[in-house]
Order: structure tokens, then sequence, then C-alpha cells
């Protein structure tokens, strides 16, 4: 049997998007599409919501999602993720911190990441997908590699900078996902925030300047997160029944 539990930090007030969690698409909250398409690998043997708030409580109970309330106070999702993890009563090779926000994420995305937090012997894994085009949206994060796969740093900006703009250039943009060890997942849960963390509001950052490893495998995704009403319309017209 599997041994891989997806969590699901969700927290109401969001700060670009508040309630954004539970708005619909064809029906069907954001919430309910991430726990779901979690549910369809072969390769979870758990699902789990981890929530502050009553609303979201709510709504899980209404739909049958399983969930559990934790404390207000933390900082990021894999806080979050991190305290749920520590309730668990089975004991699991892999926790995959999955964003509620992304409804298109499907099982192929969860098991590539469970398989190259196995390849590689890694205490983190996490996705990107080639991009071309613009790359300023600060909201779509950016990464670079090194050539056996491990991160070297992520970003808001544009990174690579293409100096002399004479190099055809793609971006690895990050998807926002995560794979863990669960003695590694504890370990950074108790890290303070870092500068360049606080600089760019990207939790992974904390980890990374502690000295932790992160290896990122390509995933062909088309996909994105709700960050934004314009970005759950986009979506609304992609995903058509």
């Amino acid at each position: 049997m599997s041994r891989n539990c997806v969590i699901i930090p969700a927290r109401y007030n969001s700060s670009r998007f508040p309630g954004k969690l539970l708005e619909t698409i064809n029906g069907k909250s954001l919430l309910e599409y991430a726990f779901h398409n979690a549910m369809k690998s072969s390769l979870v043997s758990k699902v789990l919501i981890a929530t502050d708030d009553h609303k979201i409580a709510e709504h899980c109970e209404k739909r049958q999602l399983d969930y559990m309330m934790t404390r207000k106070d933390h900082i990021s999702g894999t806080d979050r993720v991190a305290e749920a993890a520590n309730f668990l009563t089975a004991e699991f090779e892999t926790i995959i911190n999955l964003q509620g926000d992304e409804p298109m994420v499907t099982p192929k995305e969860i098991e590539t990441l469970i398989h190259l937090i196995s390849a590689k012997k890694t205490g983190i894994s996490t996705l990107y997908a080639i991009k071309t085009g613009d790359p300023s949206n600060p909201n779509e994060v950016k990464l670079v590699t090194r050539a056996d796969s491990q991160v070297l740093y992520f970003s808001r900006s544009p990174i690579p900078h293409n100096r002399d703009n004479n190099i055809p250039t793609t971006y690895k943009h990050h998807i926002g996902m995560y794979g863990f060890r669960p003695s590694v997942l504890q370990e950074i849960s108790h890290l303070g925030e870092g500068h360049l963390e606080s600089l760019e509001k990207l939790e992974q950052l904390r980890w990374m300047e502690n000295g932790y490893e992160i290896y990122a495998a390509e995933a062909h995704y088309t996909g994105f997160g709700i960050d934004t009403p314009e970005d759950l319309a986009r979506a609304r017209k992609l995903m058509i029944p």
C-alpha cells in the first residue's frame, strides 16, 4: 500500500484574494478540485486539508472532505502542513504540500514529486514548468537549477537575466507544491524567517538559507494557480465540463 500523504494548507484570509478557496468552477470549489485530484493518485493513501478557519471547516464537512483544525499563527502554509503531519496516526514516507488554489494539478504532477524525492534521496522536492514569453509577472515565481536538478535560487524577478537580450531564453516557472521527507518537514518548521525570504516573500528561501537542498523536476503542466479574480475568470473559461 502507498505510504504517501497529501496535505492541503487552507486559510480563508488570503491577502490578494480573500475566500478564494471557496470560489467555484462548474459548481465545485477550488479546494474540492485540489482534494479530489490528489485522491485520484494511486501513490497517495491519504489526503487531508489543514485549516484555521471555520468557514473552510464547514465547507469541508458539507462536501465530505477530510480536514483538521490548526493554529492561526502559522507564518507559512508549510508550517501549517507540518502541524497537521504531527497528528497523523499512520507513518508516511512522503508528505506532499499541495496548494488549494491549484485546481488544475493532476495526479501525474503529484507522482512526479514522489518519484523525484525517492530518486534523489532528497528531503525536499518541487516542480517547474518551462514557459516562454514575458517572465515579469511577480506572482509567477521563477527558479534556476544546477545540471543535477538541484535548485540554485527562486525569485519573483526574471531569472536568469538575459543581459544582452541576444539569446533565446526560456524560464522555469515554479509550480507551488512540495514533497517532503517527514523528518525534514518537521525540522524546517522550526526555522525563523530568513533575510531572502523576507525580501521575496518566498518560504522556500528560508530552507535554502539554512542549507537544505531542494531538487526540482520539470512537469508538462499548463495550469496555473488562482491568485486574483482575473485568474479565476480565466480558469472558468478553460475548465469547461
